[in-house]
């Protein structure tokens, strides 16, 4: 049996950990049963150790903009599914392959197209959000219509497609994405009690802005927190945004603009920090998973998807989306409360292990051909 995972859109943050895991797990397996062919555009996957049962086959002109994905998508794509005749399509890219009658399983991660606020046409941080959510909500709705089934990482989104398309429901499957990291050791630089942090990416849905609201309220107290923000600050306009209103209003020295930083650093990262995540939209929210399974403090926004992943957790505690004050007095408590978190290494062992559904996804590729 043949299957070809798709997945070339992924370059960075959540999409690009999905893939690298989803990976990783099938070149750990010996599947004698299986040969895989992953279409990617990145460098990042690893075939070193590699038999011939996998193949990794590189389109990085994609990478470009969004004219090539679009040749890609109509032409290209189906021209190598022709070339390599799988017998399953896994596309972890959101969106079917066109023009071939292939048994599909689809993988949606995104959720910007079900954002229940709206991105403007007119605000300038706003308007590439409206119309990949525009776009987007066609392609996946059509994409959903034609594969065997599609998996989603959350029940909202589930709820979401199923309203929002008019499908039906026993052809999407939850399955919550699982996390592969070795135990990895934190760093003992310093308590993590006044340090916070927020791995994100620059988009308006990311609300970083409420961070910066709460963190304006400690301007008059004696101890001043630290926030880690995993962009530079330079990345499109909404972050050129943030960067000019921290400057202004005078946060440089409790927001820190660390930029792009490696997956090991970010786990190391929770060991010694609160995890912000003020965030209200995510198919997922992958650091809400990561975290909980470092056994981490966690502030977050009241949403459906946090409440989904951290419903059995005790360790977190949740603002109002739009709420500074708040955000301000949960960061206040997490400063003032040593929460002990100096013992995530040996806890996160022994604590909660999340369900592996790799396999889940694979048996169902599989299923498609019975």
């Amino acid at each position: 049996m043949k299957i070809m995972v798709f997945d070339v859109p992924a370059q960075n943050s959540g999409a690009l950990t999905i893939l690298k895991d989803f990976f990783i797990y099938v070149s750990s397996r010996q599947y004698d049963d299986i040969k895989w062919i992953f279409i990617v555009s990145t460098d990042i996957l690893d075939c070193q150790n590699c038999d011939n049962r996998i193949k990794i086959k590189k389109y990085p002109l994609i990478k470009k903009g969004w004219l090539y994905r679009i040749f890609f998508e109509i032409f290209k794509a189906p021209l190598i599914v022709k070339r390599y005749a799988p017998d399953v399509i896994l596309s972890l890219q959101n969106t079917a392959i066109l023009m071939t009658n292939i048994p599909q399983i689809l993988y949606v991660h995104q959720a910007i197209p079900y954002s229940v606020k709206k991105f403007s046409f007119i605000k300038k941080d706003e308007q590439a959000l409206a119309l990949y959510s525009f776009i987007f909500r066609y392609l996946i709705g059509f994409s959903i219509k034609k594969a065997s089934t599609t998996i989603v990482q959350t029940k909202w989104l589930r709820d979401a497609i199923i309203k929002s398309h008019n499908v039906d429901g026993s052809k999407i499957v939850v399955l919550p994405p699982t996390i592969n990291f070795n135990d990895t050791e934190g760093s003992n630089e310093g308590k993590r009690s006044h340090k916070f942090f927020y791995p994100c990416t620059p988009f308006v849905y990311k609300n970083i802005n409420i961070i910066l609201d709460a963190v304006e309220k400690f301007k008059a107290c004696e101890s001043c927190p630290e926030i880690l923000l995993t962009i530079n600050g330079r990345e499109n306009p909404y972050a050129k945004k943030i960067k000019k209103s921290v400057v202004k209003r005078g946060l440089s020295n409790m927001i820190i603009f660390i930029g792009r930083i490696s997956r090991e650093k970010v786990l190391s990262l929770y060991s010694i920090s609160t995890l912000l995540f003020p965030s209200w939209l995510e198919s997922y929210g992958l650091p809400l998973l990561e975290a909980k399974l470092m056994n981490s403090k966690i502030i977050c926004a009241d949403t459906p998807f946090a409440k989904e992943i951290l419903c059995s957790y005790d360790k977190v505690v949740y603002h109002g989306v739009e709420n500074a004050d708040e955000l301000y007095q949960e960061m206040k408590k997490a400063i003032e409360v040593d929460s002990g978190n100096s013992e995530f290494v040996l806890k996160r062992s022994r604590a909660m292990k999340e369900e592996n559904n790799w396999e889940k996804l694979i048996n169902l590729s599989k299923s498609v051909m019975q």
